[in-house]
This record gives C-alpha cells, sequence and structure tokens, in this order.
C-alpha cells in the first residue's frame, strides 16, 4: 500500500468514527499532582536552608535497636513543638550506630531514648526531608512521616535523657545499603515538584506543597505511592572547584558541600549502572569532612556510604524562580536529591 492510500484509509476511519459519535483516542493529561506533604515557606528558608541544627520536640517512644544489615539505628518518634511547620506532626530521631556501642545493651539502649517520652527536648541533626514512610509509619516511635533528624547529632531533654553523638557517624563495613539496581532507578527517576499555597489573609506563612514520583526497582510501577530508597554505597568522583565550606552559626553546625558523579555500588561487573551528578553534605567529625580538607586534594575516587534526602537549596532556587517568573503553580524541582555522607566505607574496629 502507498503512502496516498494510507492516508485515505486514515481519514476513512476518522469519518467513520465521527459518523458513528466515537471520538478518536486522544492524547491523555499526566495526572493532577498532589500534595503529598507540606512546609511552611518561612522554615523553609530559614531553618531548612541550614539544616543541620536543633528541633523543639516532644518523644513519643523508642523502637528497638536494629541490626547492622537494616541500618543499626533506633528510631525515636516525636512531635514537633512548632506544629504550624507541616502538615505532618510527627518527626523521627535516628541516632546512627547504636548496635555498635557496646557501653549498653540494646535492650538498656532503648530504655534510654524511652526516658525521653512526654519532655521537652532539643534534638540536632541533619533535617532530612524525604518521603520514605509517608504512608508506611505506624506506632509512636514511627510515625507517619517525611522528616527526620537523621542522623540525630545531640539529644538534651529536661528533666533527662541527654547525649552527644557526633562521634558515632561512620561508614561501617556490615552496614546495609540497597543494591546498584535500586540505587540507579531512584537517582534516575526521582522527580519532585513544589507549589506555592498563600495564606487567604496574609503572605506571610505561606505554605509550599511537595509532590513526588518515583519508580520501584523494577520500574512496572511508578508515581507518588512508591516507597524510596535510603542508604546507597556510591564510588564518587568530585568535580573540581564544587567543594564547599558552610560555617554555622549560634546552634548551626558546620558541613561541606561537594558535587559528585556519584556510581552505585555493585559486586556484579557486568551490571551497567551510570554516575549521577549529585551533591554530598559531608559533616563535621566524619572521615570524610575531614579527608575533604580545603578541597586541594579531592583529584581521586571515594567509596562512601550515605543517605537519600531532598536537597533544601535546590526547593529554595525553585521558589525564588517561581517568583521571579510570578506563578505559584506546580513547578519542577532540578536536582532535587542530595546525598547525607555517613563516611567512607572502613575496616571493623
Amino acid at each position: 500500500m502507498d503512502v496516498s492510500h494510507r492516508v485515505c484509509l486514515h481519514i476513512a476511519v476518522l469519518l467513520t468514527l465521527t459518523i458513528a459519535g466515537i471520538a478518536p483516542a486522544a492524547a491523555q493529561p499526566d495526572p493532577a499532582h498532589t500534595s503529598r506533604f507540606e512546609m511552611t515557606e518561612p522554615f523553609i528558608r530559614n531553618q531548612w536552608r541550614h539544616p543541620v541544627r536543633p528541633l523543639d520536640v516532644v518523644p513519643q517512644g523508642a523502637g528497638p535497636v536494629h541490626d547492622p544489615i537494616d541500618d543499626c539505628e533506633i528510631h525515636v518518634g516525636a512531635e514537633l513543638v512548632d506544629q504550624s511547620i507541616s502538615d505532618f506532626v510527627g518527626v523521627v530521631l535516628e541516632p546512627p550506630n547504636v548496635c555498635k556501642d557496646k557501653s549498653k545493651s540494646r535492650k538498656a539502649w532503648r530504655a534510654f531514648y524511652e526516658t525521653a517520652t512526654g519532655n521537652n527536648c532539643s534534638a540536632s541533626g541533619f533535617i532530612r526531608a524525604w518521603p520514605e514512610h509517608l504512608d508506611s509509619g505506624s506506632g509512636d516511635s514511627n510515625p507517619p512521616h517525611f522528616m527526620e533528624l537523621h542522623p540525630l547529632r545531640e539529644l538534651s531533654c529536661s528533666p533527662g535523657p541527654k547525649i552527644v553523638l557526633r562521634n558515632k557517624l561512620k561508614a561501617f563495613p556490615d552496614l546495609g545499603y540497597k543494591d546498584a539496581t535500586l540505587v540507579d532507578v531512584t537517582f534516575r527517576t526521582f522527580q519532585l515538584w513544589v507549589k506555592r499555597m498563600p495564606h487567604p489573609d496574609s503572605n506571610a506563612p505561606t505554605t509550599i506543597a511537595f509532590d513526588y514520583r518515583v519508580c520501584n526497582r523494577e520500574e512496572t510501577a511508578c508515581g507518588n505511592h512508591v516507597p524510596v530508597s535510603d542508604f546507597a554505597r556510591l564510588t564518587v568522583h568530585p568535580l573540581s572547584g564544587t567543594l564547599r565550606n558552610v560555617n554555622g552559626t549560634a546552634s548551626e553546625e558546620n558541613f561541606k558541600t561537594l558535587i559528585v558523579r556519584a556510581r552505585p555500588h555493585t559486586e556484579d561487573e557486568g551490571e551497567v549502572v551510570h554516575a549521577r551528578l549529585t551533591k554530598l553534605y559531608a559533616l563535621e567529625g566524619t572521615d570524610f569532612f575531614q579527608t575533604l580538607g580545603n578541597g586541594t586534594a579531592i583529584d581521586k575516587d571515594f567509596d562512601v556510604l550515605g543517605i537519600f534526602t531532598i536537597d533544601s537549596l535546590s526547593v529554595i532556587k525553585t521558589l525564588d524562580a517561581m517568583k521571579g517568573k510570578g506563578t505559584d503553580d506546580w513547578t519542577e524541582v532540578s536536582f532535587p536529591i542530595a546525598i547525607i555522607v555517613f563516611g567512607q566505607m572502613a575496616d571493623e574496629p
């Protein structure tokens, strides 16, 4: 059949459908975005901008200490004292490497954190926003939430307990992490959108709504209810001139950021995984923070362990661009993912 005959046949089919009152199939629009979680814009700009800081919380309960393969941490569920910050009042405190600290038994560590229940506490850590437990959270120790202090750096409660954890952050070789394929899919498919929702009576308490999309490991399901990854082991290659030293003021903590090409770690030489342009956060007191130094000797690859987070500065840049364009509508965030580095993969002490 030549081209003219195919064109005539196509027109005939359309005419037949129209006469029969049947409209030809049209391209389906993208599903409407929904608000999966929210934060006030002042909180994003004034607190989350420098994400290693304290929040005032009231702990609700502690869970069991996890095995190394399941992150070696303990979940301490809490409620934000300032519940205007978000539409989720729950936040989870995650002390690092609890199962490695033999100064107490696992049972005693859980009891220690349980003594914080109901007390007013200042919890300092990395404000990690990540939709890992929006749907799966349950119970006092792990309520539905998107915000964590992960890793927790310090906890000070009245009347107690009190603990400093800055020297506990390390990448032990037996800590669990997701497989390379899943990490690659997360890097490649995670998308984030934000929408400004002005208050009806004032511009001051503007709320920012967040929606996301990610695919599962097999890429058979994608959407904003698909579970997301947590720990990732990566081979990272720094980009020259991208190391940034961020000095904290008052209660803020010092940290470094670095742009890298991050390739998921794989034991299978035949597995194809790609290096993704990614921002790393290095926290003071970790071996990675020390190794980076002043940036004069970072011309090599590093083997690091870390956790995914939404990058606050990418969100702020998007909000600034939206203001410049005069729009409050759903807007995609460029480079939404960053990695909080626990440390370089090291030998067991």
